[in-house]
């Protein structure tokens, strides 16, 4: 036994000494590094392959998806079990796009239009309500002018009142001037044109029109005249200011003819006896020369009539001066 021995080890030495030096380095290394099996799935993870320098596997990745891909760099990685690449974008359902373009389309035509009709009915509200009082109030000073020209000057005196039959003015074509009204209570320069006839056409000139059928002025009867409450000079749009006793002047070529108020109401549009010759009373003769103004009523709403009566005073003829309710101080 101590032969084999001996010759084992001779063998061994023999072998050690025929090896390179370098091969008993690497076998030491080696068997310094052997890992068991059962012990390198764990460790492996943790240190890595001899190939990895030291870095375990989890570690890079985790490196990975914190700093990047190389090809990467300093840009995340997506979460771990989501995809490195982006998914594409969902795809439009061109069907479902093209009714929401024609759907906003028409909402945005529908707020043009609303907008649009806004702006005009605010540009309408504008004109009605103040440039026609504008246009009429300048084109009233132009129809008295061209009424007053054909007239005698009028006085610069004060005249007599005169409480006997008046002159009564003769008839007028439709759309004819009669003369002029001036109502000192709204004003001491107020001072509008009569016209025959109460259609739009005269009305809308700020006159006011005498309703065909009714007594003329200075006439026994009723002289009804009607006129606008807004809007086109709106000559009537003070009236409730009216109290009784208040003169009302008709001036006509001929004389100035002084009504005083004698009362007011408010009545539905389709009470027209209000212009009777007695007013509100059908088939009474009349022995009375009575004025009436008639006009609407609420302003703006106009589902009513304003209705002022009143009646012959005194006149003054043209050539004698002007009625004392006509002189200021």
């Amino acid at each position: 036994m101590g032969g084999r021995h001996s010759a084992g080890s001779g063998n061994a030495s023999e072998n050690a000494a025929n090896r390179p030096a370098g091969e008993d380095l690497r076998t030491s290394i080696n068997s310094h590094h052997r890992v068991d099996p059962n012990v390198r799935g764990t460790d492996a993870r943790t240190l890595g392959e001899p190939d990895d320098s030291g870095i375990g596997t989890r570690t890079l990745d985790s490196a990975a998806q914190t700093l990047g891909e190389p090809d990467n760099p300093g840009i995340g990685t997506l979460p771990s079990g989501a995809s490195g690449a982006s998914e594409p974008p969902a795809k439009s359902d061109p069907v479902k796009k093209r009714r929401r373009s024609w759907f906003r389309t028409f909402l945005s035509f529908v707020g043009e239009l609303l907008i649009t009709a806004g702006l005009v009915l605010l540009l309408f509200i504008v004109w009605q309500l103040w440039w026609t009082d504008v246009e009429v109030h300048r084109d009233q000073a132009v129809q008295q002018q061209e009424i007053v020209q054909d007239w005698s000057p009028e006085p610069s005196t004060t005249g007599t009142p005169r409480t006997d039959d008046p002159p009564v003015a003769a008839p007028v074509a439709d759309g004819e001037p009669i003369g002029i009204i001036h109502i000192p209570r709204f004003g001491s320069d107020y001072a509008y044109t009569i016209k025959q006839g109460t259609e739009m056409s005269v009305l809308n000139q700020g006159a006011f029109g005498h309703y065909a059928n009714t007594q003329g002025v200075g006439e026994v009867g009723n002289f009804a005249l009607a006129a606008h409450r807004q809007t086109y000079g709106a000559p009537l749009r003070d009236v409730p200011e009216l109290q009784e006793g208040d003169p009302i002047i008709i001036e006509t070529g001929d004389a100035y003819y002084v009504y005083r108020v004698t009362e007011h109401y408010i009545v539905d549009p389709s009470e027209g006896d209000v212009v009777l010759p007695v007013p509100r009373q059908p088939g009474v003769e009349a022995t009375e020369r009575i004025l009436t103004l008639t006009t609407c009523h609420p302003p703006f709403v106009s589902n009513q009539r304003w209705i002022v009566h009143a009646t012959l005073d005194y006149w003054v003829p043209r050539s004698d001066g002007l009625p004392p309710d006509m002189v200021t101080d």
